[in-house]
């Protein structure tokens, strides 16, 4: 053997001997359990102690050249939460084992990661925000409308930033509210880190109903002094609206009351927000807006009757006994009118009188206007026996009398009265009826008056009061004669 081939020989020993001392030195491969459970027992997997309850090998390759194993793999645990996660895990071969030298969250594959629970997350919420902690009482339901992981492979932090929506009815009102919170997990389950809330506020989830509005009105009109029994026969809600998303209603209220034979109805309308989590009615938001009047019946009888004995005592006219004799109504025109009869006896005459009344709706009354009241005429009749030649001394209360005259023209009436001590020129009173028209002057002759008549026929009536003295008779056949009254 030449010297050029010991040395060949020599270097394939060589190396076959390296050869042999490597893979003595190299460890064995990693079965799937070893590999699963260092992920477990590793700083990088779930906090705790979790239970896999099973592991899926996506995909693995080992570089042996670099001595690694890399592996895809799926991990699913219940307890402390349940998850289904998977994990790139990177395993470097040492003297005699495989050490995970890297843990990575894969970006194909399954990532879900039970997050706290509904319970957790009411009992967060009736904790950390304002108004559930002023109303404990409400009800209110969590929602996450979107959740971020969060992954830190160095230390194995798990978390998760949560958009929730919190809704809480409460009286009128429904409470929302948005939340960003975040969450760590740890061996007891998830902790709160932070909660911020991010918009709140209320929208109505009802309208107010009726007697709200009703309520409204009464409120206005005892602020307004006005009195409380005239607005309270009934009250109603006839027209109303409402927009719940802007926390706003509206109605109109009617109240009405029934006063002689009327239906008086005044119409408010009343605005209502919400505020907070009941409606009220802001300062101005009940206005009155109008006034309506329905005629159910006519005016009663005493209407009329006073509207005459009203026009009767300013115009010195006397009378025993009135009534209404004729009656006509208008009720959709809310008018009305009747005749109205007056009658008196002296010792010498019955004298009846009628009157026209009209009568119309004035606010919340049947009431006579200042022209509503006429005088149609009057009648006379003579009593028998009346006007006998009878001559008085005395005081009286008053004097009175009338004649009927086929034709008036030329004639005279004269009243004696001492009136002296007095100007009496206004304590009579003159009427006549017919064609006939008086002109009264001073006697020329001595005291009292002269009435001068004209006119083709009718009556003329006459009435004096607290005169001195007085005479009366009747002169039938001349009437040129003067003529004393009582």
């Amino acid at each position: 053997m030449n010297h050029r081939v010991t040395h060949l020989l020599t270097a394939l020993l060589a190396a076959l001997a390296a050869a042999l001392l490597l893979a003595a030195c190299s460890p064995k491969p990693l079965e799937e359990r070893d590999l699963v459970s260092k992920l477990r027992r590793g700083d990088a997997f779930l906090p705790g102690e979790p239970k896999i309850e099973s592991y899926e090998i996506l995909s693995r390759s080992t570089d042996k050249k670099k001595g690694t194993d890399t592996l895809t793999v799926t991990v699913r645990t219940e307890d402390p939460v349940e998850t289904e996660l998977t994990y790139v895990l990177v395993y470097t071969a040492t003297d005699d084992s495989w050490r995970l030298t890297s843990v990575e969250r894969a970006e194909d594959g399954p990532w879900t990661l039970e997050g706290p629970s509904r319970r957790a997350l009411q009992f967060a919420a009736r904790e950390r925000d304002d108004f559930l902690q002023e109303h404990p009482d409400a009800d209110v339901t969590v929602k996450t409308t979107s959740e971020t992981d969060g992954f830190g492979p160095e230390d194995g932090t798990y978390t998760k930033a949560l958009t929730l929506s919190l809704t809480a009815p409460y009286d009128a009102a429904v409470y929302n509210a948005t939340v960003k919170a975040a969450y760590t997990l740890t061996e007891d389950g998830w902790e709160l880190d932070r909660w911020r809330t991010t918009d709140s506020g209320f929208t109505a989830s009802e309208a107010p109903d009726d007697s709200f509005f009703i309520n409204a009105v009464y409120d206005l009109i005892i602020d307004q002094g006005l009195y409380y029994y005239r607005y309270f026969d009934s009250a109603s809600v006839t027209g109303r609206g409402e927009d719940l998303e802007a926390g706003a209603a509206w109605a109109e209220v009617s109240v009405s009351q029934e006063s002689g034979g009327l239906l008086l109805t005044d119409i408010y309308r009343v605005n209502a927000v919400l505020s907070g989590t009941a409606w009220t009615v802001p300062e101005g938001g009940a206005e009155f807006l109008r006034s309506t009047t329905v005629a159910a019946a006519g005016p009663e009888d005493w209407v009329f009757t006073d509207a005459v004995y009203d026009y009767a005592y300013e115009h010195n006219i006397f009378y025993d006994d009135l009534a209404v004799t004729d009656y006509g109504e208008d009720l959709d025109a809310c008018a009305a009118w009747a005749e109205v009869t007056v009658s008196r006896e002296s010792g010498v005459v019955r004298e009846v009188t009628v009157f026209r009344v009209d009568a119309v709706v004035e606010g919340s009354y049947w009431t006579v206007p200042e022209d509503g009241v006429k005088d149609l005429g009057f009648d006379l009749t003579w009593k028998d026996g009346a006007f006998p030649a009878v001559c008085t001394d005395t005081w009286g209360a008053g004097v009175q009398g009338g004649i009927t005259l086929e034709s008036a023209s030329g004639t005279e009436i004269r009243v004696n009265a001492d009136l002296s001590y007095a100007d009496y020129t206004g304590a009579y009173q003159a009427r006549t009826s017919g064609t006939v028209t008086a002109t009264l002057t001073r006697d020329p002759d001595g005291y009292g008056y002269v009435f001068t008549l004209d006119g083709a026929s009718g009556d003329f009536f006459l009435s004096f009061y607290d005169v001195y003295l007085v005479w009366y008779y009747r002169g039938i056949d001349d009437v040129t004669d003067y003529l004393f009254l009582s």
